[in-house]
């Protein structure tokens, strides 16, 4: 991909986020002291304070400290074709959390494109209160930067609720992965 390539697409990102941000789709709020909801009051959570929230409908909700392309924590709730849109998975119940994890990967997989994910591990791990998932992986965005991610998740009667933490690996990811870590261990479902 070329320089005036990816200029252009940054040019058009801005762009989008700009009129996004003034027809008042996306709402941004610098994260303070206390619990957070979203989707309806059905997830709530303590985000790191002074890191910044997106929320756009039909989108995860996103956290970041420095930026996107730096770090990001998502959060995804709903049934599986939500919260899985690329991959929409059928899920029934009786599913073990590994089987969601591997099913997350695959998702985050298709998101990356051509970018090949690295799985380290997927375990077993408390998500909300509720026995999910916790996978940790790599891989390199377009430009070949490495990054790592943590997704964890678990089934929640008939939806799901997926978070997630992708942060470049030099310096970031393991600056900011405790504040991650307690994000998640604050998750609390409704």
């Amino acid at each position: 991909m070329t320089s005036s390539t990816l200029l252009s697409r940054a040019a058009l990102f801005f762009v989008v986020v700009a009129a996004l941000l003034s027809s008042g789709c996306v709402s941004v709020n610098r994260m303070t002291e206390g619990a957070q909801s979203a989707y309806d009051g059905k997830v709530v959570f303590t985000a790191p304070v002074g890191w910044v929230r997106y929320d756009a409908p039909g989108q995860p909700v996103t956290i970041t400290r420095d930026g996107a392309t730096i770090q990001t924590a998502n959060i995804r709730y709903g049934k599986s074709e939500t919260v899985f849109p690329k991959t929409k998975p059928v899920l029934g119940s009786g599913r073990l959390p590994q089987e969601i994890g591997e099913m997350a990967v695959a998702e985050r997989r298709s998101q990356l494109g051509n970018t090949p994910l690295k799985v380290k591990e997927i375990v077993p791990a408390m998500v909300g209160g509720v026995q999910g998932f916790r996978a940790q992986g790599t891989y390199r965005n377009e430009r070949g930067a490495p990054y790592e991610t943590v997704i964890a998740g678990a089934l929640v009667g008939d939806s799901l609720v997926i978070v997630s933490y992708q942060a470049l690996a030099v310096n970031f990811f393991s600056r900011d992965l405790a504040s991650f870590d307690t994000l998640l261990n604050s998750l609390v479902l409704k």
